[in-house]
């Protein structure tokens, strides 16, 4: 496998991304294309003594887009960027992956513009793995879409199906409709139609799934309650968002110190 990586897309890029996909390399034995300028990519390499056992192309270029840029001059302004040059790769079968820790608006225009969408897919989505124990929960969409319908959510679900029975290996994962609220009336027309489409789908749709995202002072010792349900490791958290996902039954509700903050979000869960 070649996974080609937009060596400036990031904070602290170039040396961090180089130093990550020479890590990756190492440990899982793919082959690498850097795409950036490619003098600097060497003497990272060199200095650092990134001594890569696998094949690594590098792809040159000075451009960049970066994290203040429309997302949409990937495709004219900034289409020799390092990141426009990763999308290519990808799309004209020289790499089989792709990596970057660049603008999220610019990968986003990429996929969809550069590499293209999977024929009948509507809309990209986003997909954020969290570490919930006992299996991991894949959340989406985080992000690429502003405005959804009942059809582009049922996308998802069917997406998200797929990837967490070819990558994690799970046969039929569970999946829920993030809403406010358990039950299956509550939520405005767009949820509410969600889930009769869910409902009559072949796939293992179960219930709506309430997330929480609790906003805590610095330092914070959380309640086993909640630890539970966070990372096992984290049990003192700094000034961040905590992801909490829970399924509530009618009735049940969670207290926070005063002074933090509730917020509920929707999208589609699988775990």
């Amino acid at each position: 496998m070649r996974v080609v990586v937009d060596a400036y897309g990031g904070d602290n890029a170039p040396f961090e991304i180089i130093k990550g996909a020479y890590l990756a390399s190492k440990e899982l034995g793919i082959d690498i294309t850097l795409t950036g300028n490619q003098s600097e990519i060497e003497r990272i390499i060199k200095e650092n003594s990134f001594d890569f056992k696998t094949e690594l192309l590098i792809v040159d270029t000075d451009d960049v887009i970066s994290m203040h840029d429309e997302p949409t001059t990937l495709l004219k302004a900034h289409n020799n960027s390092s990141m426009a040059l990763a999308f290519k790769e990808l799309s004209e079968g020289r790499a089989d992956a792709f990596v970057s820790a660049g603008s999220t608006g610019a990968v986003v225009s990429g996929a969809t513009l550069i590499v293209k969408r999977i024929n009948g897919v509507r809309r990209v989505a986003i997909g954020s793995i969290f570490p919930t124990p006992p299996k991991p929960t894949l959340v989406l969409d985080c992000g690429a879409n502003a405005d959804c319908t009942p059809d582009f959510l049922q996308q998802f679900a069917i997406m998200g199906n797929a990837y967490m029975n070819a990558v994690y290996g799970i046969d039929k994962p569970t999946i829920g409709l993030l809403n406010n609220g358990a039950e299956e009336h509550k939520g405005s027309t767009l949820y509410k139609e969600t889930h009769q489409l869910l409902k009559n789908m072949n796939l293992n749709f179960n219930y709506n799934y309430l997330i929480i995202l609790v906003t805590l002072p610095a330092p914070t010792v959380l309640p086993p309650s909640l630890i539970e349900n966070s990372v096992p490791s984290s049990k003192a958290i700094g000034a961040i968002n905590l992801t909490i996902i829970e399924t509530l039954s009618p009735g049940i509700t969670i207290s926070v110190p005063a002074g933090n903050s509730i917020t509920p979000v929707t999208s589609v869960v699988l775990k």
